[in-house]
């Protein structure tokens, strides 16, 4: 249930592709932008991890048709959460239009008592913007979000919601027209949110120390490399460590982050050395607004073991600030390591 106050207004992407027009569009209009939308769609969505509650992938199904031709449609949104104790949501609703004032109107409701409308704020070809009030049993919330159809078979929403503990909580769902899904529509879907950490980053400063292996004290130069694999359903990272003073290498590693099909959530899968100490490890991977959160345990070749978490976020300037935190190693809790700038390269 925690997941469905969370998501009360994220979950009703469907009512967002027949948001309300001002009267400054006509009915032709009206009509060809909803046709693009008429069939059997299905898809994945995407919700970063909050405060309270996890990330969330959602497979979804959905039916569109015209019941009226040019004046009503009626649609049907079905989501089901992965993972264990996964509670199906059904939407429901119609998008109409309305002669006496050359408007549409939207009203949807969902299985767990939510009811909405919507008000369009810009048009373009294959491109909605709009805004949303939703009622339901946690009170009002509203989102925004751009509704894409660009693409031939294709609906993608990027959702914008401010919780009631004041978050932005940023959304993604991508449907295909069912039977036009490529092979790795799943994988490479979830993996799309960390397209903006993607590219080469570059640090400079002193040496963190903390890893066995790994030099305490000097200046160093960090490098790290960010990259989709494999038809985009893997995101390959790759890094090193030079020393300023003599440019020798002092570490490198290598991270691949991929869906886990058990668990529905982003696993990543490490490797490397820090000076000569091979170690490798695993991660749980949190997706928020503008940030990654690696959630990391490492064993060494000579046994040490290492938990931490490590943040990822991209700030306003194109900087990406870097940090690990709730560092534990071998059963002690170590100081957390001061954050790191990078800029792009």
């Amino acid at each position: 249930m925690r997941h469905l106050n969370r998501l009360a207004s994220l979950l009703i992407l469907l009512g967002s592709t027949h948001a309300a027009f001002s009267a400054e569009y006509t009915q032709e209009q009206f009509v060809a932008s909803q046709s693009e939308t008429v069939g059997n769609w299905v898809g994945t969505m995407t919700v970063p991890a909050t405060d309270d509650a996890p990330a969330v992938t959602y497979n979804v199904r959905s039916q569109i048709a015209w019941v009226i031709p040019k004046r009503v449609i009626r649609w049907k949104w079905t989501e089901t959460p992965r993972g264990e104790n996964a509670t199906e949501v059904v939407w429901v609703g119609q998008t109409a239009w309305r002669e006496t004032d050359r408007q549409v109107v939207i009203h949807g409701y969902n299985s767990v008592g939510v009811h909405f409308a919507d008000t369009l704020t810009r048009l373009e070809p294959g491109r909605s913007t709009w805004k949303r009030t939703a009622t339901g049993p946690q009170g009002p919330v509203s989102s925004q979000a751009v509704l894409d159809t660009r693409t031939k078979d294709t609906l993608v929403f990027t959702v914008e919601t401010q919780t009631d503990t004041g978050q932005t909580m940023t959304a993604r769902a991508s449907l295909h027209r069912a039977g036009t899904r490529p092979v790795e529509g799943v994988a490479a879907e979830a993996l799309q949110p960390l397209q903006p950490f993607l590219g080469t980053w570059e640090h400079e400063g002193t040496a963190i120390g903390t890893f066995e292996g790994l030099p305490t004290k000097g200046r160093q130069r960090i490098t790290v490399k960010r990259r989709f694999v494999q038809q985009q359903t893997g995101m390959l990272t790759q890094w090193e460590l030079h020393s300023t003073t003599d440019g020798k290498r002092v570490a490198y590693g290598s991270a691949l982050v991929v869906l886990d099909p058990a668990t529905q959530s982003l696993k990543g899968f490490h490797w490397g050395y820090d000076g000569d100490v091979y170690w490798t490890g695993t991660s749980l991977v949190d997706v928020l607004p503008r940030e990654l959160r690696f959630h990391t345990q490492e064993l060494t070749i000579n046994g040490t073991f290492t938990r931490y978490t490590l943040t990822d976020q991209l700030l306003e300037d194109g900087t990406m600030r870097s940090q690990h935190v709730d560092v534990r190693q071998t059963g002690k809790t170590l100081p957390d390591i001061a954050p790191k700038i990078f800029s792009r390269k």
